[in-house]
């Protein structure tokens, strides 16, 4: 056995069923390591906690967001729509990301209102027209604070 045998290093037992160690201790009474048990244990009081409601809180808006086909070949069809109208087009974001995070294409969104649904093709072509090969990519909304993120998969 490894670590001390010494019984005052035991952990305590206890008393609603005898022959075990009272918590956190787990299992029999010898503590073998001296995690829990001897005379320098300290048992932590109850810790009391609240859960407080924020008053007019609101709830995170997600953008509601559709990648089709997926996955797709040569072009992609990435549809989202706003639950609200206290949103432009100004304030979105559309962008596409790689595996690794780093920006592939960054989208300029045409229309002024999103409580319409917003379709915009993706043809696989970076910010530089040029076509990107074939993987996992990540279609990224972002509206203020409120983020929708989609895996899309091409395939060339």
């Amino acid at each position: 056995m490894l670590g001390t045998q010494v019984s005052i290093y035991n952990d305590p037992e206890d008393p609603y069923n005898p022959g075990y160690a009272e918590w956190p201790s787990m299992g029999e009474l010898r503590n073998d390591m001296g995690a829990y048990g001897g005379p320098d244990r300290t048992i932590l009081p109850d810790v009391p906690f609240a859960i407080y409601e924020i008053p007019n809180a609101r709830a995170p808006q997600q953008p509601l967001l559709q990648i089709h086909p997926n996955p797709f070949k040569n072009n992609v069809d990435i549809r989202f729509k706003m639950k609200d109208n206290r949103w432009t087009m100004e304030d979105i974001s559309l962008k596409i990301y790689d595996v690794a995070g780093k920006l592939v294409k960054d989208f300029l969104l045409p229309t002024t209102y999103c409580l319409v649904p917003t379709s915009i093709g993706w043809d696989g072509t970076d910010t530089h027209s040029q076509p990107v090969s074939s993987g996992i990519y990540f279609c990224r909304v972002q509206v203020g604070d409120d983020v929708a993120t989609k895996k899309m998969t091409l395939i060339r």
